[in-house]
């Protein structure tokens, strides 16, 4: 269930500019966690942080083995934008 809401959220996010452009350029995965938290709120989807973080490392199977501190680097170098412009892999 978690997995089909985060894709629709993110269906939704990439269809907004403006939903877009609230989720780029984050510091870190935290930074881009919170804001999408808040966002789904207010687009009226139950998001959660970890149901977040579970789709974004699948986004990038890589990162399942890289430590927090490692992900946030892997995000400045933009996998988060690139999760805003391709579809969400099932976790």
């Amino acid at each position: 269930m978690a997995a089909a809401i985060i894709t629709d959220f993110f269906d939704k996010v990439r269809a907004n500019p403006d939903a877009v452009a609230r989720l780029s350029g984050c510091a870190n995965s935290d930074e881009f966690v919170d804001r999408a938290v808040t966002l789904g709120r207010e687009l009226g989807y139950s998001v959660q942080r970890d149901d977040l973080f579970t789709a974004l490392r699948a986004a990038n199977p890589g990162a399942s083995d890289l430590s927090d501190d490692e992900l946030d680097h892997v995000q400045a170098a933009g996998v988060w934008e690139a999760l805003l412009r391709a579809p969400v892999p099932a976790p």
